[in-house]
């Protein structure tokens, strides 16, 4: 199999697990990774592309780290949702100064809360709502950061699976951003790619999740 018939094998067994909106629900797995889609983003054979990889270190907060980075909550403890503020800051023609005031720490800066960046707080909030996502169980934390990292790869080096060019992503902040089409930055162009092999593997990941 070359890439992108890899990258359309990975799609499609992530695809049979449930497409879930907001807060997660008593359903949804404590361990895991989860998989990010953005309206409009459309594989080249069809079906929504991935424009995230996540996942967390400490065991049982999934549940948290998704409403960190999709609730109505602070950029603070999110990146995502710095990257998509810078996005849409540097869509609507806002100074690269100002951006990189986003991008600080609340702590010793005292723009933190101006009434310009509460309004793009709301407008990320908005914007990841609109989103969806996937979860795959993966109890074990070394295999959730390896299966993250090898995923990340692989999207990001596929040619043929390019952002639309109205993706946000397009303006953001972050050149990895921009280059690879993902919401990422670590693991961008990573060489521990997954490949053919770690295919049985994410099968039986994805039937385990269904089946509990």
């Amino acid at each position: 199999m070359d890439r992108e018939e890899i990258y359309e094998a990975v799609h499609e067994e992530l695809d049979k697990l449930p497409l879930r909106k907001g807060k997660p629900r008593y359903d949804v797995p404590q361990n895991g990774l989860y998989f990010w889609y953005e309206e409009g983003e459309i594989r080249q054979r069809g079906g929504q592309r991935i424009t995230r990889v996540g996942t967390h270190k400490k065991t049982n907060r999934l549940h948290a780290r998704i409403n960190e980075h999709f609730g109505s909550v602070p950029r603070e403890g999110s990146v995502f949702r710095k990257h998509l503020g810078g996005a849409l800051m540097r869509l609507n023609g806002e100074s690269e100064s100002e951006v990189e005031m986003w991008y600080r720490k609340r702590k010793g800066n005292p723009h933190f809360n101006d009434p310009k960046f509460r309004n793009y707080e709301k407008q990320v909030t908005d914007r990841a709502k609109a989103g969806s996502y996937r979860v795959l169980k993966v109890d074990d934390p070394n295999e959730r950061l390896q299966l993250e990292e090898k995923l990340i790869a692989l999207f990001s080096h596929c040619k043929h699976c390019r952002p639309s060019e109205n993706w946000l992503g397009n303006y953001a902040y972050r050149k990895e951003i921009c280059d690879s089409g993902l919401w990422n930055i670590d693991h961008v162009y990573s060489p521990n790619e997954f490949t053919q092999s770690d295919l049985p593997r994410l099968k039986q990941l994805v039937d385990k999740t269904l089946r509990e």
